[in-house]
């Protein structure tokens, strides 16, 4: 039994805790993102970005036990002509790192894809470097 479930993101999610994940250096450290200049208002239209142009849909990471959100996985970009899409995963909350929780809302993450945004491959770009992010994705097939 999956210790995490996913849920689309809801601009209600984007709070101060959320932009401290985003401002931590070691959360964002092989993330394509510069935290210091993100807004609440920023990433609210970024998510409504996604949704209202199909190109990619973000994912509130939850604890199953509790419901607290503690990361992000995304199903883009979407390439639909080919139905290809990365799923780029964070846990924000360093308290629950290592824990093996990437790597199960990785395996639910490339379910949903499959199943709910008929795409065909999943992608990544996970740098070298990054060993815990290799080991999630290596382990969630």
């Amino acid at each position: 039994m999956s210790r995490v479930y996913l849920r689309p993101l809801d601009f209600s999610d984007v709070n101060e805790t959320y932009l401290e994940w985003l401002s931590d250096e070691e959360v964002t450290a092989f993330l394509h993102v510069n935290g210091k200049s993100l807004t609440i208002e920023s990433i609210q239209r970024c998510i409504e970005e996604g949704r209202s142009t199909g190109a990619y849909f973000m994912h509130a990471i939850c604890l199953v036990e509790n419901d607290k959100h503690i990361g992000n996985l995304k199903v883009g970009p979407i390439h639909s002509k080919y139905r290809i899409a990365d799923l780029p995963c964070v846990i924000g909350d360093r308290n629950e790192w290592g824990k093996g929780l990437a790597t199960e809302a990785i395996a639910l993450g490339s379910q949903l894809a499959f199943d709910k945004y008929d795409i065909r491959k999943l992608t990544g770009d996970v740098h070298a470097g990054n060993i815990g992010s290799l080991k999630a994705y290596w382990k969630a097939g």
